[in-house]
């Protein structure tokens, strides 16, 4: 009797044993998927785009910001040397505040970024604040995450 107790024992003991196998197998896919629900360089890479084209004395610089795009993205963004305009403004300063950046949609190659800030303007000694919504489509080039699309809204 002892024989056949022992031998379902270890029956049972190896069954238990590849199911916590199984267990730690799925464990270990769950956090690997975790983990790539989302590109954080493609953040990074937004977040760098946001501070280099929204935080300026004067204008933007465009050959920084141009380092963000990907080809043909400028095109849908305004530099002051294209602004016309009858006021001679110098000093003018611009600033990123509270930036909050969230994950969207994701692909193989493609990450959409949510980007809320306050955007503060200083001309001359007037100063304002007006909040601004960004969704960026970054995609990997290579190795680097550019902006490919752009759309925001901007309250005053």
């Amino acid at each position: 009797m002892l024989i056949i107790q022992n031998q379902e024992l270890k029956a049972s003991n190896s069954s238990l044993n590849t199911d916590i196998h199984s267990m730690e197998t799925q464990i270990q896919e769950m956090k690997r998927i975790e983990k790539s629900e989302v590109f954080p360089q493609a953040k990074e890479a937004a977040q760098n785009f946001i501070q280099t084209y929204f935080k300026f004395t004067d204008q933007p610089d465009e050959r920084q910001v141009k380092s963000f795009l990907a080809k043909g993205v400028e095109k849908s963004l305004r530099f002051h040397n294209e602004i016309e305009t009858t006021h001679d403004f110098t000093n003018i300063v611009t600033n990123v505040k509270d930036l909050e950046v969230y994950y969207g949609d994701k692909e193989a190659y493609r990450q959409e970024i949510f980007a809320h800030f306050n955007s503060e303007i200083q001309v001359e000694k007037n100063k304002t604040s007006s909040p601004t919504f960004l969704r960026l489509e970054m995609i990997r080039i290579q190795d680097d995450w550019k902006v490919e699309d752009i759309e925001y809204m901007k309250y005053e």
